[in-house]
């Protein structure tokens, strides 16, 4: 019986090819957690069929966080912008009533304007703590019966 023995060059090239993939995978996957770019992808072409299909899996994985980021970046930058626009307002009441506001009369239609501006704001931190609590399954979406064709016709 003949045993055939890889010599030490060939038995490290071997291992350095099957090691490759992994290492390209670790490192795009630790580059990725550091937060620096989550743009960069594994994109693995060549080597064992499993660690292409590992490779895909991640890279799939990585297109959502990234597009679970954008969202989350949006939609803060929305909510800041709708909250900014009742506080300016409120802002901009009250200054005028603490300079223009000579009658009663005058001192009361800007606090009305206040107190809207105000349940605005209430209004949008509500929607916003629902919303929180709808991601996070502690609260339903309240579903309630309606005729679809009311609906159709209203839209």
């Amino acid at each position: 019986m003949t045993v055939t023995v890889l010599e030490k060059p060939a038995f490290d090239l071997i291992a350095y090819f099957g090691r490759a993939p992994v290492e390209k995978i670790t490192q795009t996957a630790n580059s990725i957690s550091d937060g620096s770019d989550l743009t960069e992808r594994i994109a693995l072409h060549s080597g064992p069929s499993e660690l292409i299909a590992l490779s895909n899996t991640f890279d799939g994985m990585f297109d959502r966080l990234e597009r679970s980021f954008s969202a989350e970046k949006q939609f803060t930058s929305d909510a800041s912008h709708e909250l900014r626009t009742p506080i300016t307002v409120i802002r901009a009441s009250c200054d005028r009533a603490k300079r223009k506001d000579v009658t009663r009369e005058d001192f009361l239609r800007t606090l009305d304007v206040i107190d809207e501006q105000a349940d605005n704001m209430s209004l949008l931190v509500n929607h916003l703590l629902s919303l929180t609590r709808l991601q996070q399954g502690t609260e339903r979406y309240p579903l309630a019966e309606g005729d679809v064709s009311e609906l159709v016709r209203e839209v």
